[in-house]
């Protein structure tokens, strides 16, 4: 992994990529155009950043190509003080596609689906030595990137994942007001950095909450239980699959969870604008 020195005040000199992320900038390297994420928490936490890049520079051969790993530390005369990416060019977050009426329902199916067969790429990576406990964590919809001319998507944010003897780092939809806190005997809560410690059904409990999400058009993740089952109810009065369902209600239940990128093709896009309205 190569290292690039910067000195302290070229560092903070650049310009933030947008306010929400201020500690992400864009800059062009000799590899080509790169962001450059600066390393502001605990020591501690800087220190397990730092390990899984390495680790996933380290295995790197053995990762799918879908992930976007960290190619660079950046050194000044304090430390490493930020890590590189390659920067994703021509590409939108899911989020904004999952929104946008520039793509279809069934373009949208699609994308959720390429996730879900990376989530299966990744069932079969936890088989490898040294990857048993892989996640990627912080599953959301702003760390998953389509590129619409090749028909791909890319995960960004990938040093906050879960590798080797690693630490788990805080999850968007992972949080004590999360309808993970309903099954902490399966979304074991408290892990250091993170509220869970991440692992498959973290990471299929991120991934059918953006489903959801893209169904209810708002954020189902933080809603009360009580509200959730009143939701999964409103979906089977629609007529939605019933294993789809199943799985949906899953996420809430003892047990594993599920994959369910299989059955997304059963979505009639004729009931999407009721599933936005079911208060």
């Amino acid at each position: 992994m190569k290292k690039i020195k910067m000195s302290v005040e070229d560092l903070y000199s650049l310009e933030p990529f947008n306010i929400s992320h201020a500690n992400v900038s864009k800059m062009l390297l000799s590899s080509g155009p790169h962001i450059i994420k600066r390393l502001e928490g605990s020591r501690a936490y800087n220190d397990n950043v730092i390990y899984t890049v390495e680790e996933l520079h380290n295995q790197r051969d053995i990762l799918p190509i879908e992930f976007c790993i960290p190619d660079g530390l950046v050194e000044t005369e304090d430390g490493i003080e930020a890590i590189t990416v390659p920067e994703v060019l021509d590409s939108s977050s899911l989020g904004y596609v999952l929104s946008s009426w520039e793509f279809s329902h069934q373009q949208k199916i699609e994308y959720l689906k390429k996730f879900g067969a990376l989530l299966r790429r990744c069932d079969e990576l936890r088989k490898k030595r040294h990857m048993h406990n892989f996640a990627i964590c912080d599953v959301q919809e702003e760390n998953i990137l389509v590129v619409p001319k090749k028909n791909e998507i890319r995960v960004i944010d990938m040093d906050t994942c879960r590798i080797g003897s690693g630490l788990s780092s805080q999850a968007k939809y992972l949080t004590p007001y999360s309808l993970a806190m309903y099954v902490p005997s399966k979304y074991h809560n408290r892990s250091h950095f993170g509220y869970v410690a991440a692992n498959r059904d973290s990471d299929l409990f991120c991934y059918i909450i953006i489903i959801l999400n893209y169904l209810a058009g708002q954020n189902i993740a933080n809603i009360s239980l009580e509200d959730f089952y009143y939701y999964i109810d409103h979906l089977d009065f629609l007529g939605f699959n019933h294993e789809l369902l199943s799985i949906f209600a899953s996420i809430v239940a003892p047990g594993q969870n599920s994959n369910p990128d299989y059955l997304l093709d059963t979505i009639d896009e004729k009931v999407i604008s009721k599933c936005r309205h079911y208060n």
